[in-house]
């Protein structure tokens, strides 16, 4: 109970607005064991009009999956390590309707330039990566991401909240599922 009153109390004001996927959701194979999902994000300014470039990308690995927003300060040229971990909320919404994920609370790794990662260790791990990809499959207009990091984390007293408004997401709905099952086809 004080858990969920602890959620609700950690609602922030306003969020950051971003669009994901103006240029389409790109799906590429590049070895037998990586496999690529990939779109752009842009951040909306202050007078409504987009701005500074990004990049939402789902991986699949060997041993880990990830789903990294690279929205940070330089997205061209993205930090490799990470420096805190946190948790995040994550949920969708369709006509009104809430999408909830199951894994509430995926762990986070934030990075210097403001990007941030779901990081999914194959077998060790919650799986993001599958609940994720179900939330898109129901095609919610947004997605709102609440980050929680720092000592913070345990008790969700405070967040930074995203807003990301998903476009064209209907029409890629095939790399979507094809991505899903690259992914976690059975290994050779």
């Amino acid at each position: 109970m004080l858990l969920l009153l602890s959620l609700l109390l950690a609602q922030p004001v306003a969020a950051q607005s971003f669009v994901i996927g103006e240029g389409g959701w790109h799906l590429e194979r590049l070895a037998d064991d990586f496999v690529l999902l990939r779109t752009d994000v842009q951040q909306f300014e202050a007078s409504s009009r987009l701005s500074r470039q990004g990049l939402l990308m789902l991986t699949c690995e060997r041993q880990a999956r990830r789903i990294r927003f690279q929205i940070g300060s330089s997205p061209r040229l993205p930090n490799t390590q990470f420096s805190e971990l946190g948790r995040a909320r994550v949920r969708g919404e369709r006509a009104g309707a809430s999408l909830m994920l199951k894994a509430v609370h995926p762990q986070v790794r934030f990075f210097q330039d403001g990007s941030f990662e779901f990081l999914e260790a194959i077998g060790f791990s919650d799986a993001v990566m599958r609940e994720f990809l179900r939330l898109l499959q129901q095609l919610p207009a947004q997605l709102e991401i609440v980050l929680f990091k720092g000592p913070e984390t345990r008790a969700f007293l405070r967040g930074t909240a995203l807003r990301f408004h998903l476009v064209r997401l209907n029409e890629s709905l095939g790399n979507v599922y094809g991505f899903e099952g690259l992914c976690f086809r059975a290994p050779k």
